[in-house]
């Protein structure tokens, strides 16, 4: 069933702490922000994310709008795969040194080739916490509230 923009908010509100802690994301400072996404292929963007390994940060931008068609779970799915980034944050520490000193074109063929396999290796993750481990990001939600005392209904 479709949400509301307020049903949107509210859901990462409640889930994102709660996830945070199951995933062991302690030591990362991690935003989540409302804003307005374009995709330069015409696709959906639901949500993006910045991370800056070095200093431990992640910032997720979700738009509100285009999550509203999905339901929960699929919002909660949303949110442990932009919360994954920070798992394989030091690749992006890679990333930014291996293209300095390398020409534009150089650069946009690194940043393509980055994109896919850090989307592959998320993918993968993911599949193995749904599939392997049946840890679907309603039962990580709920795992990282009994960790923080939280009620779990």
């Amino acid at each position: 069933m479709a949400m509301t923009r307020k049903d949107v908010i509210r859901v990462v509100e409640e889930n994102v702490e709660a996830m945070r802690t199951a995933m062991r994301l302690d030591d990362w400072v991690i935003r989540f922000e409302e804003g307005r996404l374009d995709s330069l292929d015409g696709s959906i963007a639901r949500a993006c994310c910045n991370v800056d390994a070095s200093y431990r940060e992640l910032v997720v931008t979700f738009d509100a709008e285009a999550c509203a068609d999905k339901d929960e779970q699929a919002l909660l799915d949303t949110i442990r795969h932009e919360l994954l980034h920070a798992i394989i944050g030091s690749f992006y520490i890679y990333r930014t040194t291996a293209v300095d000193g390398l020409d534009a074109s150089l650069k946009r063929v690194l940043d393509t080739v980055f994109s896919h396999a850090q989307e592959h290796v998320i993918g993968s993750i993911e599949r193995m916490l749904d599939v392997g481990l049946k840890m679907n990001a309603t039962k990580m939600s709920k795992l990282g509230k009994k960790r923080l005392g939280m009620k779990v209904w």
